[in-house]
């Protein structure tokens, strides 16, 4: 028998967030007890122990959970008395599960739950900040950023004071039917960019589409959107060299002195994550550094510099758009955001 204490936390919580079809009316509760409990096939001691829930792990009941079989323990110098609830068990990668299950879990007097599931899936917890789609990517992260979270406050604070970076002028650019003309400092004053929005040379699986963004003074260079048939991408256009130096998945942020540029997208190859890519400028030329897949968080559409190597970021769970995974291994240590929250805010800082 596992040892006490049979505890869960207690909270009711409103849905902050985009309830699904599925999830909307679940009850879940969250381990507490430091050895864990064991999840077993029928309302007995005696039976079969399917899983054991470890501290931290979340669960989902079936229908409300209540099965009216009571039972009194005795675990060690305590008596304990409490009801037999009903769990899902949902298939797990490793194979344990194929399909959903039905499991039973003994809880005492002190049980307690959260009304409903969706907050589970926005949670983020330190350990996985660095998690990447593969171990040594993971070992990678580590050594070149440091991630920490930090809260809504200071991340309002420095982005309600970010500037456009990229401006349009109408000196710098043109636009002549599917070309745009570029401003440069060249001999051809005017360096084209030219879109294919039906195809090219009869080839209509060849399709691309440009927009102009705007022209960073402190680089000086051009961006450029490009929009093609299932991608897209983000072009800088030296207006010195007369051509596109640098391709970001993501939108571009510059850091205060120029000295690096970080993209942050969305992870289409494992459709789930942030892709990010660090560059540096070097002599008038964009350099990438690193590219890191994150598994476990999404960019959220700001972000805001500090310092040549410090920036600020917004972000959701990649959970949160996903099935609840029920047994996820999770840090004991809670950090902030609170739970139920759906943005998490952190600081990346360039080692």
């Amino acid at each position: 028998m596992m040892r006490s204490p049979f505890l869960f936390i207690i909270s009711l919580l409103c849905l902050l967030c985009f309830p699904t079809e599925v999830w909307a009316d679940k009850i879940c509760g969250r381990v507490l007890a430091p050895n864990g409990l064991n999840v077993r096939e029928k309302p007995s001691l005696d039976s079969k122990v399917l899983h054991v829930l470890a501290q931290g792990d979340t669960f989902a009941y079936f229908s409300d959970g209540e099965t009216g079989i009571f039972q009194t323990l005795t675990d060690g110098s305590e008596t304990v008395r409490g009801e037999w609830v009903e769990i899902i068990l949902y298939p797990k990668l490793d194979g344990s599960f194929e399909t959903e299950a039905i499991g039973y879990l003994f809880y005492a007097e002190t049980y307690t739950s959260y009304i409903d599931c969706e907050h589970f899936r926005h949670r983020l917890y330190a350990k996985d900040l660095y998690e990447n789609t593969d171990t040594a990517a993971t070992a990678k992260a580590k050594a070149a950023l440091q991630i920490d979270f930090i809260p809504a406050t200071t991340f309002a604070k420095h982005f309600k004071t970010a500037t456009a970076q990229f401006i349009q002028q109408k000196q710098l650019y043109q636009l002549r039917g599917d070309t745009i003309l570029l401003r440069t400092k060249a001999k051809q004053p005017w360096y084209p960019v030219v879109s294919y929005p039906f195809g090219k040379n009869g080839n209509e699986d060849f399709r691309e589409v440009y927009e102009y963004l705007g022209y960073h003074a402190q680089l000086d260079k051009h961006l450029v959107a490009g929009s093609y048939w299932e991608s897209g991408d983000y072009l800088f256009v030296d207006t010195e060299a007369e051509e596109m130096q640098a391709r970001c998945l993501g939108y571009p942020s510059v850091s205060p002195g120029s000295k690096h540029i970080m993209s942050l997208a969305a992870d289409f190859e494992d459709l789930a994550g942030s892709y990010l890519a660090l560059f540096a400028v070097e002599n008038d030329k964009i350099k990438a550094i690193f590219a890191f897949s994150f598994k476990n968080w999404v960019y959220a559409d700001q972000v805001v510099w500090i310092d040549d190597r410090t920036i600020l970021i917004k972000v959701s769970s990649a959970r949160a758009d996903q099935p609840i995974v029920v047994y996820v291994e999770e840090a004991k240590n809670v950090v902030p955001p609170s739970e139920g929250k759906r943005f998490h805010y952190l600081k990346i800082s360039i080692r």
